[in-house]
């Protein structure tokens, strides 16, 4: 075998021998390796993904992953597609809906009705939809004080971050009984100022500053448009603004 790897070319010997390496080996030892443009491009890619992986997951990315991901960027996939992959994988999903249930309800969901939501996500289902059906359930009306009035308060504050004006808790308990409360969150968490939002927290959190007047109006026209919030994330981390974003010294770990 050892033979036959004598005979490649440095170019195919590099794009062989890398992954293997980052599988068995810290990155510290394939910094420590003389620099050659294949090798710094591979070094990158593996910086990136251990970023990105860390982002989304709060762990570290396995080695069969590691040698998975390198394989395809190597071979020309881009990486907002080897986002993609992540953002559609049952662990993120299950993920996402644990921390939906938190942040809504103040507690986990149960075993069952994560594998529905995760189920529903991989059809037809959006991040939008599945927190509209929680803040769309009795036990979320209950907690908001178990009145109309209560829940449009509490609404606002879970989905907009801010109390209602006099004219739109109006507006929203009337709509309530014209319609279901999920249809209502829904509206809620289909506006620009969700839009907004969501783009504005992205930025703070993966990117670790204020989103430019630019960017915004690019990425909330995405998701008015109709992409799923699963879209603007990978496009957030293929960009050249994430590769180059570094988080505050007191972040790292």
């Amino acid at each position: 075998m050892w033979m036959d790897v004598a005979m490649l070319t440095t170019k195919r010997f590099l794009r062989w021998i890398v992954p293997l390496m980052i599988a068995a080996a810290p990155m510290s030892a394939l910094a420590a390796a003389p620099p050659t443009p294949a090798r710094a491009a591979d070094v990158a890619n593996a910086d990136w993904l251990e970023r990105v992986h860390q982002d989304l997951f709060g762990r570290p990315i396995a080695p069969a992953a590691m040698h998975a991901y390198m394989l395809a960027l190597d071979s020309g996939t881009p990486r907002q597609q080897v986002v993609a992959t992540m953002l559609g994988s049952t662990e993120y999903r299950a993920s996402a809906v644990t921390s939906a249930y938190r942040e809504l309800t103040g507690r986990a969901p149960d075993a069952q009705t994560t594998n529905a939501f995760v189920v529903a996500l991989g059809t037809t289902a959006t991040i939008e939809s599945v927190m509209a059906q929680i803040v769309g359930s009795p036990e979320y009306f209950k907690r908001a004080g178990g009145t109309n009035d209560g829940y449009v308060g509490a609404i606002y504050r879970d989905l907009l971050h801010r109390a209602p004006t006099a004219a739109e808790r109006s507006y929203a308990r009337a709509d309530v009984v014209r319609r279901t409360r999920a249809a209502v969150a829904q509206s809620l968490l289909m506006t620009d100022e969700a839009h907004r939002a969501l783009v504005s927290s992205y930025f703070a959190r993966y990117l670790h500053r204020a989103v430019d007047p630019q960017s915004l109006a690019k990425y909330t026209a995405m998701l008015a448009s109709g992409a799923r919030r699963e879209a603007v994330l990978a496009a957030i981390f293929a960009s050249s603004d994430y590769v180059n974003a570094r988080p505050p010294a007191n972040a790292r770990g």
